[in-house]
């Protein structure tokens, strides 16, 4: 065997640039750069022909591999797993903003969420999602736009593709010191379009913009590119000195580049792979004859005869030790007459037992795939998906957190920007300033997997039959410091109803008592403010009235005691409204707690 690919083969698999595997692309088997991983990992993604590209790449590079074909490739399903629960939805429920300076809220909630209609981030948002997943980073430009007047109009975030980034350095706390980005772009001639190479480069130790375009192809040493056709600045041209550039890794496995969702587990797909298509093949025999044609007699010295002259599907006489007769592919052969099938008698139950167990061992290195498998069974709750997926859920936390990350900092940088050039809602006064942390914020910490409103108020109810405040069971439901607010605040409002509307009750019934009507009469003459006065109860009275009321609606106490209690507590009110107030908490049902719309965060 080739030494090379004896080394493709043999060496341990590693992540990032460095790893070594069967499908190694450059001679010495390692691959040569992140963008040959990224190709990689969008035929892994695509999966149709995945391993035929693959082949093709390594007979470039002197390197053979066995035919395969991806009939066991998960990439595609773990890569939408985290689509599907990234940030899905619509803006701005999808992602709900939580700014720290409450006086600031309303105004850098609607600042941000103008830079994300500039943006296009609706839709964008999801692509970045896919390609962040799949290619295990995410790129995020602020670049702004110009009107027709020349003036800056808009500032936007732009997604980079990851293939296109050359180089890049980043400082301690994450921020960039140089970026080298290189895409190909189309230029007009007399000759019609001419393709070249756009070259940008930013660095921030010499403080430098410049731009380059060449026919060097991407790569190219930037010493071989010639003059810049732009040449800036960056602090005095463009009023910042910050590289608008941030980037997030998918996992940080330390090295400069992240690993995607499915990185880790390329060997057992391929493994899977593999065995699937020699199972398949073994089974089928893939273009390949199936059955074996032999002559039946030997001629007088006893030597065998010819194979039997056969006409093909076509009607053509076989001329060769192959034919075809209808869908069957045969060959010919001398001998004694026979005809015997080439597919074995294969244990299929055992060999799909075994590609089986590859795929389950697969699930422990992908656990989103499982996600796919739980629906089939038919629906079950938000919890219960939770827990079955829990390890699919801690790497969607871990890979949201980074890019959210990343978001909040270049948000922060379109702010600035937007301030610098004049734009409507970016002034100081409306936003403040970033010097003085006016622009902090984060996103609202919600569910990869939500629990349905039903789920959660069945939680919350369960704390309160335990005797638990409601607010304490609203907190461990999940529901957000806001929500309880709310919640508390509508539950003040609802008990402050109930006390008029008893408070009434009991002073109609005041009333009638004081102009000495029974309580079977209809006609209550008005009553006098002193009657009123001197007959009203305070609100400790109130309050014990209430407190009984709402011991019947919730069977605490027996309606008939309630009526007689309540009688002889209060003797100015008559039996009939007694009996009004009582019967109407009998049939009293409270609704269980809904969560609301998660609002718009501030905090202090």
């Amino acid at each position: 065997m080739d030494n090379r690919v004896d080394t493709a083969l043999q060496q341990a698999a590693q992540t990032g640039k460095n790893r070594t595997s069967l499908l190694s692309l450059s001679g010495d088997g390692r691959v040569s750069s992140p963008q040959e991983w990224y190709r990689i990992y969008d035929l892994y993604y695509g999966n149709n022909g995945l391993y035929d590209l693959l082949a093709q790449f390594l007979r470039v590079n002197g390197l053979w591999m066995q035919g395969m074909k991806p009939l066991r490739n998960p990439a595609h399903r773990a890569v939408e797993f985290h689509v599907a629960h990234l940030w899905p939805g619509s803006l701005p429920k999808a992602m709900p903003l939580v700014v720290k300076s409450k006086a600031r809220a309303t105004a850098i909630t609607t600042a941000v969420e103008q830079i994300w209609d500039w943006s296009n981030w609706g839709t964008e948002k999801q692509l970045t999602a896919r390609r962040y997943a799949n290619l295990g980073d995410m790129f995020l430009k602020v670049p702004t736009y110009r009107g027709a007047d020349g003036d800056v109009s808009q500032v936007f975030l732009q997604v980079l593709n990851a293939a296109n980034v050359v180089d890049f350095q980043k400082d301690a706390r994450g921020s960039m010191t140089y970026f080298r980005i290189d895409t190909y772009q189309q230029r007009p001639s007399d000759n019609g379009p001419v393709s070249i190479t756009r070259t940008e480069v930013w660095d921030k130790a010499t403080g430098s913009y410049q731009v380059y375009e060449h026919s060097k192809g991407k790569g190219a040493a930037i010493k071989e590119l010639g003059d810049p056709t732009i040449n800036k600045n960056i602090l005095e041209s463009l009023g910042f000195d910050f590289i608008p550039i941030v980037h997030a890794k998918f996992a940080d496995v330390d090295e400069a580049r992240g690993a995607n969702c499915y990185t880790h587990a390329l060997d057992k797909i391929d493994e899977a792979n593999m065995a699937a298509t020699r199972l398949h093949q073994i089974l089928f025999r893939y273009n390949k004859p199936t059955t074996v044609v032999m002559a039946n007699s030997v001629d007088d010295s006893g030597r065998p005869l010819p194979a039997p002259t056969v006409e093909d599907r076509d009607g053509n006489e076989s001329t060769s030790d192959a034919i075809k007769i209808g869908d069957e592919d045969l060959w010919e052969l001398p001998g004694y007459s026979d005809i015997k099938h080439l597919v074995p008698d294969l244990k299929y139950a055992d060999a799909l037992a075994i590609l089986n167990a590859q795929m389950s061992e697969l699930e422990g290195d992908l656990p989103e795939i499982l996600y796919y498998q739980l629906k089939e069974k038919g629906e079950l709750s938000g919890r219960a998906l939770q827990t079955l997926l829990a390890g699919a859920v801690d790497r969607a936390f871990e890979a949201r957190g980074n890019a959210e990350t990343a978001l909040i900092n270049a948000q922060k940088m379109a702010l600035t920007i937007g301030q610098l050039r004049n734009l409507p809602g970016f002034e100081s006064k409306t936003i403040g300033t970033y010097e003085v942390g006016d622009f902090a914020h984060s996103f609202l910490e919600r569910e990869v997997i939500p629990i349905s409103k039903k789920e959660r108020a069945e939680t919350v109810k369960a704390f309160v039959d335990a005797g638990m405040s409601r607010g304490f069971g609203m907190k461990q439901a999940g529901f957000s410091e806001t929500e309880i607010e709310d919640d508390s605040k509508v539950a003040e409002e609802e008990k402050k109803a109930e006390q008029q509307l008893f408070g009434t009750l009991v002073l109609d019934s005041m009333r009638n008592r004081d102009q000495g009507l029974d309580s079977g009469s209809t006609t209550q003459p008005a009553a006098t403010d002193a009657s009123i006065a001197d007959t009203a109860m305070n609100g400790a009275q109130v309050t014990s009235l209430v407190s009984i009321i709402s011991q019947v609606a919730t069977k605490q106490l027996p309606e008939d005691a309630a009526i007689e209690l309540i009688h002889s507590a209060f003797p100015a009110l008559s039996l009939d409204n007694i009996r009004k107030m009582v019967k109407s908490a009998v049939s009293f049902e409270p609704s269980a707690p809904e969560s609301p719309s998660a609002p718009v965060e501030a905090t202090a």
